[in-house]
């Protein structure tokens, strides 16, 4: 009899690189036994939400039976969850994290899942969140204690892990490319008709929800020196701006980029991210800090070139010199230099893509369910 593996994660509507992952790794699952995934009907409360909308229209299909009860807000949902899973025949549940705003939900449901002699494996998309918030460290390290395996997708990830859960298998994983949102196969020029970019000059692309941690302010900065080496070089900023945009619009004025710098403020529905990739020469991450990152793999699936900053585990994701280049943290004056040698020299686009193939979401399921 085949096994029964239970999923819990976001799902379409809701938009994002977590949507994105559970419907690729349930996807995954089902090819190693029966899979259902057990989604959240709702996510962060307005009041904790910066966006205009935490949903997407575009349509994903999803690959497995899909049970649509979780809610962080609710516990009787949790409760009601867990004996689901368990008259399923659930033999391990997977378990995605992502924020400690879910703690008191996942500190119950895997309670309870544990309870019911069903194991677990908690998949770590940020052990922490990006930006501060009070009594984080005590409340992953409380929730996710049920698990008796961990995967995340980085050796800093796991160094952490290790020191909180010592008794806890944790397994590392690269985070797999995004293949199916690595877009059409257009030409540079139709997909930059389509977003009404011009068909000249090499395109920059700075891709997702900005904030202050994503470092736009040092690409923006690097820019500067970009431009005197590739006149015609350009930079888009294409996401949905969680600051301020006009203090980004008035940095592009200060340094006189207004023809060299497009900020275009929106989230970038799931039917565009192909049509950017397919647009840009390369993709920038200026991260003054991360833990990882769902854009550089998906940039990989696409064959695009990435300039990264030199933090968290964004190293471990690519293979500096053949998928781009790593720079430090915060420093304008080496993006532009990475930025310019791979406009000037850039690296084989289907060797990128072929490289990325070999990471795929089978190995990712297989270390989540199968004995280690």
């Amino acid at each position: 009899m085949a096994p029964s593996y239970a999923l819990t994660g976001l799902a379409p509507p809701f938009r994002g690189g977590i949507a994105h992952y559970t419907l690729h790794l349930g996807s995954a699952l089902s090819g190693l036994g029966s899979a259902r995934l057990f989604s959240w009907v709702r996510q962060y409360p307005d009041l904790l939400f910066p966006g205009t909308t935490q949903h997407d229209a575009s349509p994903l299909g999803l690959p497995v039976e899909a049970v649509r009860i979780l809610d962080p807000m609710r516990p009787w949902t949790w409760i009601e969850a867990a004996r689901l899973m368990r008259d399923y025949g659930t033999d391990r549940l997977v378990h995605q994290w992502w924020h400690p705003w879910f703690a008191p939900a996942t500190w119950a449901l895997l309670r309870m899942i544990a309870a019911h002699g069903i194991p677990i494996t908690v998949v770590c998309h940020n052990l922490l969140p990006h930006e501060p918030v009070a009594a984080a460290q005590a409340a992953v390290r409380t929730a996710l204690a049920p698990a008796d395996r961990i995967i995340v997708h980085g050796r800093s990830e796991a160094e952490k892990a290790r020191s909180w859960w010592p008794r806890t298998d944790v397994a590392v994983h690269p985070h797999p490319p995004y293949h199916g949102l690595a877009g059409p196969s257009l030409g540079r020029a139709e997909a930059r008709s389509r977003l009404g970019l011009s068909p000249d000059g090499p395109l920059i692309l700075f891709f997702g929800y900005v904030r202050a941690y994503k470092g736009l302010g040092d690409l923006v900065e690097a820019m500067a020196g970009v431009v005197q080496s590739v006149p015609s070089a350009r930079l888009a900023a294409a996401g949905e701006f969680y600051e301020p945009v006009d203090r980004y619009e008035e940095q592009v004025r200060r340094l006189g980029l207004e023809r060299s710098v497009l900020l275009r403020n929106g989230y970038v529905p799931n039917a565009e991210v192909g049509v950017w990739l397919r647009a840009a020469d390369l993709v920038a991450l200026p991260y003054r800090e991360a833990t990882g990152s769902g854009i550089l793999p998906l940039a990989r699936a696409a064959g695009v070139p990435v300039v990264s900053t030199r933090v968290g585990d964004l190293p471990d994701l690519m293979r500096e010199g053949r998928d781009g280049l790593l720079v430090p943290p915060r420093s304008a004056a080496e993006l532009a230099r990475a930025i310019t040698r791979l406009l000037t020299r850039p690296p084989d686009r289907s060797a990128i893509a072929r490289a990325a193939r070999t990471q795929g979401w089978s190995s990712l399921a297989r270390t989540a369910v199968e004995p280690g």
